[in-house]
């Protein structure tokens, strides 16, 4: 099936010039691999140390929207008490505990349905001085948001952020979310936070005009992340629409450099040259998410919103600490191990093991790594090995080591 994917994708473009190129520069770098393993160097270890802290407070258990891809199956009415929160603000804004920033989300279900909750838990981080640095963020399906609303977030838009969740087109958003799009005003997050991306997720139903969603979202001047939506077994007829979507964006980005490419064109393919093992995020480390009664959770996929609290005692088994439990023995001699993408707690959600990945989204991974590729090979071919590099902030020789790579993915 991959081979496929590789001969449409790369339109059969076999790199032959490239390939020549990474082979004489391979042989004066043999010191990146030895007896056909791959060594981490000692830059890819520092990227582990992250001296800031993330900290999601779930307000509410509420939301106004039934998304067709919802993972929080637990909702209810429930909300997180002002004091249960400000003390979370106070310990974790005072800790003594190796960090200097925190980055507190405001999360739900959908969080502006308490605002005033939001508005005094702000207010009591502004009113303090803390020995941390810390920023604010709200992560929003937007269809709630009043003049009000609007007014007190762009007054104090510098120290408090709005993730906002789109799904792309209005078809395509309207498709996935509750026919909310007119409730939703884009040019609002765009002037008040024109660096932040807003989040689209994709589902079965809106795959094959995924191009279309992310090109609309950039006309409008957004940055995209692009998601898979969980839970769907991907395996199923839709690996040939992703391959020709990939297409059809490489297309637009080749034709417009300025923009920045969406997620799942921007992978660092270069870090296939490296056998790394650091986690794909921080949860249970420098993540945590507290649920409306204050119990801590890795992150938000934990949560009783999402996994009921039958599940407390299977979490409270997992070594969080503990990072080769949470990679998948199965991948252990894929090569694009280091780059693909996996959520530990929709593995867990699904599948019982942090560890366990999403199968069905193997080939669409291994497809979007060749994309990447072939993406890179276009750049080189336009614009000059040096360039692209320089841009792609890595070494020439490892991004040509890594297309060879990926081009010779086992299938």
């Amino acid at each position: 099936m991959v081979v496929a994917v590789a001969e449409t994708v790369m339109q059969v473009v076999v790199l032959v010039h490239v390939m020549d190129h990474v082979q004489e520069i391979v042989k004066q770098e043999d010191n990146h691999l030895y007896s056909g393993r791959l060594f981490t160097p000692t830059v890819l270890l520092m990227e582990s140390l992250n001296m800031k802290k993330y900290i999601t407070l779930s307000i509410t258990e509420y939301c106004n929207l039934s998304c067709i891809y919802c993972y929080e199956h637990y909702k209810s009415n429930k909300i997180m008490k002002l004091e249960t929160a400000i003390q979370i603000l106070k310990n974790e804004l005072s800790a003594n505990d190796g960090y200097d920033e925190v980055v507190i989300d405001f999360f739900g279900g959908e969080p502006f349905s308490e605002f005033e909750l939001i508005k005094n838990c702000f207010e009591y981080i502004c009113n303090n001085s803390w020995n941390k640095k810390w920023i604010c963020f709200a992560t929003t399906n937007g269809t709630l948001l009043n003049s009000n609303m609007k007014s007190w977030l762009t007054e104090n838009k510098d120290r408090f952020w709005c993730s906002l969740s789109i799904d792309g087109t209005p078809k395509m958003h309207n498709i996935n979310r509750c026919n909310s799009f007119e409730k939703i005003d884009l040019n609002f997050f765009q002037k008040n936070w024109p660096k932040q991306p807003v989040k689209m997720t994709i589902s079965s139903d809106t795959l094959n005009n995924l191009s279309n969603g992310v090109k609309y979202l950039h006309d409008i001047g957004f940055a995209v992340l692009c998601n898979f939506a969980q839970g769907i077994d991907w395996s199923k007829g839709n690996l040939e629409i992703l391959k020709e979507q990939l297409i059809t964006l490489i297309d637009y980005y080749i034709s417009n450099e300025k923009i920045i490419p969406c997620s799942l064109l921007n992978w660092r393919i270069d870090n296939v040259c490296y056998e790394t093992k650091n986690r794909w995020c921080g949860a249970g480390k420098h993540m945590r998410t507290y649920d409306i009664n204050g119990k801590i959770y890795p992150c938000h996929f934990f949560m009783p919103i999402t996994l009921g609290y039958n599940a407390d005692d299977k979490i409270k088994k997992i070594l969080f600490k503990s990072d080769d439990l949470f990679f998948d023995k199965k991948c252990e001699r894929c090569r694009i191990k280091s780059i693909c993408p996996t959520c530990y707690g929709a593995n867990f959600l699904l599948n019982g093991d942090v560890s366990k990945r999403d199968s069905t989204l193997c080939d669409f991974y291994k497809c979007i790594a060749i994309a990447n590729s072939y993406f890179a090979y276009k750049k080189i071919e336009k614009y000059g090995l040096e360039y692209v590099s320089e841009q792609m902030n890595c070494g020439e020789s490892d991004l040509l080591n890594s297309i060879k790579i990926i081009q010779n993915i086992k299938r």
